[in-house]
C-alpha cells in the first residue's frame, strides 16, 4: 500500500473480528515503530502486549471495575480510575472551548453516520471499552516516569507509526484512554515496573465491517483552521 494510501485509510476501530494476529507479526510492528524519530535518538519507548488469557483477564477486570459507567461520556470517563498519566476531562476542556466544539461535532456526525442516539452510541461505546473493543490484541505503550515530557512525543511518533505499518497490513487500530484507566492493573498483570508510566493502550485487530460503529469516519478540519506560514 502505498504511504500516502495508508495514512488517508487508517481509521479508529470500535469493533473487531475474533481472529488472532500471530507473534510473529505483532513483533515485525513494533520493531518497524522503532525506526521513529526520538529525541537524541533516547529511544524511550518501553513496550507491553497483551493478548491470550492475559488480555481476556484484563477485560474481566475492566468489566468489574467499569460496571456502573456502561454509557461513556467525558463526564464518567475519569470515575474511580487510576491511571498513570491524567486522562481528558470536562475540567481540562473549560480552558480550550475549540476542543469541545470538535468533540460535539465529533459525536454528532457519529450520530448521524449511526442512527443512534446518544445514549445508545454511550452504552455501545461502554461496553467496547469493559470488552477492549474485541481486539484480540492490545499493545500498552509507556516511558519512565523520569522522562521529560518531550519523551511523550517520541512515544506518540512510535504509536502513529505503528499504527500506519499496522494498517499496511490490513490491521486496524484504535488508540484508547480506556485501555489504560486502571494503570494499578496493568503494572501487576503484566510485570510493569512502578518507575515506568504507561501512556496509551493501542487496540489491534481486523474489522468486523459489518460493526455499526466502524461505519463512520471522523470529519477533519478545514486546513486554514490550524496552518499558518510565514515566509517573510
Amino acid at each position: 500500500m502505498e504511504t500516502i494510501d495508508t495514512i488517508m485509510s487508517r481509521k479508529a476501530t470500535r469493533a473487531y473480528l475474533d481472529k488472532d494476529i500471530d507473534d510473529s507479526i505483532i513483533t515485525e510492528l513494533i520493531e518497524t515503530a522503532a525506526f521513529s524519530p526520538s529525541y537524541g535518538s533516547t529511544q524511550p519507548w518501553k513496550v507491553y502486549v497483551a493478548k491470550g488469557e492475559k488480555l481476556d483477564k484484563l477485560r474481566s477486570i475492566w468489566k468489574e471495575r467499569m460496571s456502573n459507567a456502561s454509557n461513556l461520556t467525558l463526564s464518567n470517563l475519569n470515575q474511580g480510575v487510576k491511571p498513570d498519566v491524567p486522562g481528558p476531562d470536562k475540567e481540562s476542556l473549560k480552558h480550550l472551548p475549540e476542543f469541545s466544539e470538535n468533540t460535539d461535532a465529533w459525536l454528532k456526525h457519529r450520530l448521524k453516520d449511526t442512527g443512534l442516539t446518544e445514549k445508545e452510541h454511550g452504552e455501545i461505546l461502554g461496553k467496547g471499552a469493559t470488552s477492549f473493543y474485541g481486539a484480540p490484541v492490545c499493545v500498552f505503550l509507556g516511558v519512565s516516569k523520569y522522562s521529560s515530557k518531550y519523551s511523550y512525543y517520541d512515544l506518540g511518533a512510535f504509536s502513529q507509526t505503528m499504527m500506519l505499518a499496522a494498517k499496511d497490513k490490513g490491521i486496524n487500530s484504535l488508540p484508547a484512554f480506556t485501555n489504560v484507566m486502571y494503570g494499578d492493573v496493568l503494572h501487576k498483570e503484566l510485570g510493569i515496573p512502578a518507575d515506568i508510566n504507561v501512556l496509551i493502550g493501542i487496540c489491534l485487530g481486523y474489522e468486523d465491517k459489518e460493526s455499526i460503529m466502524n461505519k463512520p469516519r471522523s470529519e477533519h478540519l478545514p486546513i486554514d483552521e490550524y496552518l499558518k506560514i510565514v515566509s517573510e
